[in-house]
């Protein structure tokens, strides 16, 4: 028997109504849950004394200092891609580069002081622009060496590419957040070759984790027995993040430079200074002051 018209109807509308809910709604509500459950642990995060002692804790391992008889000079890009360091590449030969994507305006910059750069990134083919003092691999750096095909350590590609002289190398990381895994993997010695370190820190709002607020000072307190930092900018692409009521960047950049290499006195800076601009150039920049945090290390 062939089904009337009206429940033929009533099971199109029921097939209807079923694809608008699991099309439309569904969808809506796990967005609004997905927003909800954010919002709850920003909420908690931005409450937290325990988050607020960790990220002053860190902080204090953050205040910039002025390297005694040294400039500072902008390279590479005019915005996001572009890093403030100290002018003094003098005896530097080799710099190393983890990290490109779209983005070599930095390398472009060392490259043509006459530096060779070593560039690594796993996620490209090329690098955006050629250079004679180029020298690209797909490689992932990695922690440890497992002698996986594509991956290095910072360990063998100082071995390879330098001459192994401490404060001789120049490296600039940008890796997404693996860079915590990385610093706190190679050791002292492999460190102390570098001259200055640009870097970028990520997951500041991963404060709460035990693990990775026990990582990040660990990496932090091993850099500070051998560097100073001498400049923090504030990555406006990433949001400020209330950590137990203290407004820090997500992302952080950051320029170390070698004790070996320089002496140091405390700074009166301001940052963002005038060699700053914003990643974005479309929002303001991000005031940091003396520092991330103000305050006695």
């Amino acid at each position: 028997m062939q089904p009337s018209s009206e429940i033929q109807t009533g099971v199109s509308r029921t097939v209807w109504l079923g694809r608008i809910f699991n099309d439309r709604i569904l969808p809506r509500l796990n967005l609004r849950i997905g927003r909800a459950s954010k919002w709850q642990q920003r909420k908690l995060l931005a409450a937290s004394p325990v988050a607020r002692t960790r990220i002053l804790t860190l902080a204090s391992f953050l205040i910039p200092q002025r390297a005694l008889g040294q400039s500072k000079i902008r390279l590479g890009s005019g915005n996001d891609g572009g890093y403030v360091c100290l002018d003094d590449f003098n005896r530097i030969t080799v710099a190393l580069s983890v990290g490109i994507e779209s983005n070599d305006d930095w390398d472009c910059s060392i490259a043509d002081k006459g530096i060779v750069v070593h560039q690594f990134d796993h996620t490209i083919d090329s690098t955006p622009h050629a250079h004679q003092n180029f020298r690209f691999q797909k490689k992932r750096i990695a922690p440890i060496g497992t002698g996986e095909p594509g991956t290095a350590t910072i360990t063998s590609v100082l071995a390879e590419h330098t001459n192994c002289e401490p404060a001789s190398v120049i490296l600039k990381i940008d890796i997404e957040g693996d860079e915590w895994e990385i610093f706190l993997a190679t050791a002292r010695d492999d460190l102390r070759k570098f001259s200055q370190i640009i870097c970028e820190f990520h997951s500041f709002h991963a404060i709460d984790n035990d693990d990775w607020y026990n990582r990040a000072l660990a990496v932090l307190e091993k850099l500070h027995q051998d560097f100073e930092v001498v400049h923090v900018h504030g990555n406006n692409c990433a949001p400020w993040i209330i950590i137990g009521n203290i407004p820090f960047p997500a992302v952080l950049e950051v320029t170390y430079a070698a004790r070996l290499r320089y002496k140091f006195e405390p700074t009166d800076e301001i940052f963002p200074t005038s060699l700053d601009a914003p990643n974005d150039p479309t929002a303001p920049d991000f005031f940091l002051g003396r520092g991330p945090i103000a305050g006695p290390r």
